[in-house]
């Protein structure tokens, strides 16, 4: 008598979680499932548990990126909501791709781990922020006082060599202020960066995928939202205006609150190539792109500058815009190839402060060396490069 195959028992409504909170739909999660003629609609549509295979778990399991017991559970676990969108309407997607979705709970996981983890080592947590802000205070007003606060000068652009520098030094500022910063390959075009404001430390995940001078003003734009108490998920492309729309208004304001920290208007009105673009219809593409690389940002950030300090009249900033976006390389997030440096990848994914700290809760006994390798999504062979990589 053949021997029949074991059935594991999944309550309908806990595989919907997993699979929305992936990013998946139906079709998508049937198909990564291979042993089995398989519909997921009608596990989920079931009154009564699922039953599946102890090989369909696992693939569910890794669709899902879930450990398999928490397929098991008897209903949804309480998980924070997701970020306010706050990507132009018309560019959103239905769902989050995997990708997106993986970058949520990745930011909120590493979360809940410093929230463990830096206490114990005496740092505290809670975000040392200049004061609570909204779209109705002055955008460059607020930027001069986190700029205090951070003891950032106006002319600090002349001690990088280059963007690179540039993002490091304004991550470690961010961080300086008890927020925590990662990175993430999800596509630029689904989402630039996230903020997560709802849980202490606050949180900015930038993404991988975008250019240097684009996550310098993605990390400005959000922390902006963070000044404002938000935890939202945005593309910082420019609002046609302020307006009347709260979202539109508030995208607008952390453009300008970004823009005045990364280049300082009366540093931007002293320059004789900021006269020439705004003095001329065309032939001023030498002198947007000498700014640029004065100020280690963006074309686009010093067209923002200029819009924002009245500088270009509305209809030449959007048609200069519009005609730098087309331009605008597109990028994908960055496949598994040789040649990586893993350490290196782990630092700048999840930050010098939280790796170190994690590196300190090892040396007292607090975390195993699994668990660190488990949270940094890491093997265990690359913790000792790891540690190097931090303190290098």
């Amino acid at each position: 008598m053949p021997r029949r195959t074991p059935t594991i028992r999944i309550v309908p409504e806990v595989l919907t979680w997993a699979r929305k909170s992936t990013g998946l739909s139906q079709e998508e999660l049937s198909r990564k499932i291979r042993s089995g003629d398989v519909n997921v609609s009608d596990w989920e549509r079931s009154g009564t548990a699922a039953l599946v295979t102890p090989s369909q778990l696992e693939d569910i399991a890794d669709a899902v990126k879930r450990p398999t017991a928490a397929l098991l559970l008897d209903s949804p676990p309480d998980e924070a909501s997701p970020p306010k969108d706050f990507r132009r309407a018309d560019r959103r997607p239905l769902s989050y791709s995997p990708n997106l979705s993986r970058a949520i709970r990745r930011a909120r996981r590493l979360q809940r781990v410093a929230s463990e983890v830096l206490p114990t080592l005496g740092e505290h947590i809670a975000p040392d922020l200049p004061g609570a802000f909204s779209v109705t205070d002055d955008a460059e007003e607020a930027a001069a006082q986190v700029r205090d606060a951070c003891d950032i000068p106006e002319d600090i652009h002349t001690e990088w060599r280059d963007v690179g520098a540039a993002l490091r030094s304004w991550r470690a500022a961010v961080e300086s202020r008890n927020v925590l910063v990662f990175n993430w390959d999800f596509p630029r075009d689904e989402a630039q960066g996230f903020s997560l404001s709802d849980a202490h430390p606050n949180a900015i995940m930038l993404s991988a995928a975008d250019s240097q001078p684009a996550r310098c003003f993605t990390l400005w734009h959000e922390f902006g939202h963070l000044l404002l108490r938000n935890t939202g998920l945005c593309i910082t492309d420019e609002p046609e205006d302020d307006g009347n729309d709260d979202d539109r208004r508030t995208e607008y304001w952390c453009n300008r609150f970004a823009g005045s920290m990364l280049v300082d208007g009366e540093l931007l009105l002293s320059r004789p190539q900021t006269a020439a673009v705004a003095s001329r219809q065309y032939g001023y593409e030498e002198d947007l792109r000498t700014l640029a690389n004065q100020f280690k940002v963006s074309r686009h950030v010093v067209l923002f500058r200029m819009r924002h300090m009245e500088i270009l009249p509305s209809d030449r900033f959007w048609w200069e815009y519009d005609r730098l976006r087309k331009e605008q390389p597109q990028r994908s997030p960055r496949k598994g190839r040789g040649g990586r440096n893993i350490p290196n990848e782990v630092v700048r994914y999840s930050g010098q402060r939280l790796v170190r700290g994690m590196l300190q809760a090892l040396d007292r006994g607090e975390l195993t060396r699994a668990e660190i390798a488990d949270h940094l999504g890491a093997r265990l062979k690359h913790l000792d490069n790891i540690r190097r990589e931090v303190h290098r």
